[in-house]
């Protein structure tokens, strides 16, 4: 019983050491996407073509309740460095007015910066055949890129490669909102080119 417990030290104090040579474990990615259930089916690490980045994604959510787990994702990734800032067809569907979502993206927005991440807010994806919902969500996008051109934050028209004629593409869509597979390689490039443009 003696000689196991010794043993057992001796294997305890040489798995010690060789751990000490080791690097220290990573405090988190620096990257993360931040949305509802659009974003939480981009398979990200794919796409991105990276480990590091983390996605954020909580289908059912309103930018409004995003933001309650914004402190969530700093405590689990403490490293992050940009945040890319989606949402808002959740809030659209429940009825939440476009002023109200214009300002929960501005808050989000000051909370990041407050916190020194890089925030870039990702325009609203149109949907493929709601003519209606789509004008409201064109003139909330053209809002978002007009302030965002003078408060210096970065903007990402998401419906530049994944919309025709002020409708996301039906051939990019499985129902009508949310992205067949084949749609999100488009994004990540726009993703990608801004990663680059941030050294990261």
């Amino acid at each position: 019983m003696k000689q196991l417990l010794i043993l057992s030290c001796l294997l305890f104090l040489a798995q010690t050491l060789r751990g000490a040579d080791q690097p220290p474990p990573s405090t988190g990615n620096p990257v993360a996407m931040i949305g509802d259930s659009i974003t939480h089916q981009g398979d990200w690490t794919k796409v991105l073509g990276r480990t590091d980045v983390t996605n954020w994604g909580i289908p059912g959510y309103t930018t409004g309740q995003l933001a309650w787990t914004f402190k969530d994702l700093l405590k689990q990734q403490p490293s992050v460095k940009v945040v890319f800032l989606g949402g808002g067809i959740n809030d659209l569907a429940l009825g939440v007015p476009p002023e109200r979502i214009f300002g929960n993206q501005v808050k989000a927005i000051a909370f990041w910066r407050e916190h020194g991440v890089v925030p870039v807010l990702q325009s609203v994806i149109y949907k493929t055949d709601e003519p209606e919902t789509n004008a409201i969500i064109k003139a909330l996008n053209a809002r978002f890129q007009a302030w965002c051109a003078g408060a210096h934050v970065d903007y990402l028209d998401l419906n530049a490669v994944l919309a025709a004629h002020d409708a996301l593409r039906a051939d990019l869509s499985t129902d009508g909102t949310h992205l067949k597979p084949v749609a999100y390689p488009l994004w990540a490039k726009l993703v990608t080119a801004e990663l680059s443009k941030l050294g990261l």
